[in-house]
């Protein structure tokens, strides 16, 4: 009898306290059945780089971040795949080397969202100052032509491209070179050719020519 009436006594808020306990107990579950994990790619950009200023190293350019969050906070980035980090450089020097935190870019991200981890933590940039400068086009023939055939003459079409070359590299480039041009393989029908330019280390693009025309003139050995 006195296990019945432990029981028994005040039962309607035993029962009320019983039903409250599993109410919560099942938002806490349902709670932890909807936190997820997603990861992504994050691409880093610069942005704001000073006129004649070009970024010499970035590393990396992508990055893996990954995220956690209820089901429904992650609807806000539904149709995302790439997070998108932008570096800005309006107040950097040329010649010189940044590291960037990543986690310091990834801040404003929507409400229920948490960064659990991104990697590589640490962003490199290098700046550097470039000029432009034209540079003469110097061909470069490799091999023989085939026995019984002379180049007479050639001319290259642009002589001279303007190239963007780092202040720092400047004075070390007193030309640019075509790729090789194997004589080997041409003949006697061999009158033009598109040959393209090759870019050394201190070379950060061309500006006007990619590649140039060249006239050849091959004639028989007389």
């Amino acid at each position: 009898m006195k296990i019945y009436a432990y029981f028994f006594k005040n039962w309607r808020l035993k029962l009320l306290a019983l039903l409250a306990a599993l109410f919560f107990w099942a938002l806490i579950v349902g709670n932890q059945r909807n936190y997820e994990e997603h990861t992504f790619k994050a691409v880093v950009e610069v942005v704001n780089l000073k006129e004649n200023h070009e970024v010499q190293r970035l590393n990396p350019e992508e990055l893996r971040v990954v995220l956690s969050g209820y089901r429904s906070a992650f609807k806000k980035l539904s149709g995302t795949t790439d997070l998108v980090i932008k570096i800005d450089l309006g107040n950097t020097s040329a010649g010189s080397r940044f590291n960037f935190f990543a986690e310091d870019y990834l801040k404003e991200l929507p409400e229920g969202i948490k960064l659990v981890s991104v990697y590589p933590r640490i962003i490199e940039v290098e700046v550097e100052e470039f000029v432009k400068l034209e540079l003469p086009v110097q061909v470069k023939f490799r091999e023989k032509l085939p026995q019984g055939l002379v180049l007479k003459s050639w001319k290259a079409e642009p002589a001279v491209v303007t190239a963007l070359v780092a202040r720092s590299n400047a004075r070390n480039l007193r030309s640019v070179q075509t790729i090789d041009i194997d004589l080997s393989e041409l003949s006697e029908k061999t009158n033009n050719l598109i040959v393209g330019l090759v870019k050394s280390s201190f070379i950060a693009r061309f500006i006007d020519y990619q590649e140039i025309k060249l006239s050849l003139e091959i004639v028989k050995n007389e």
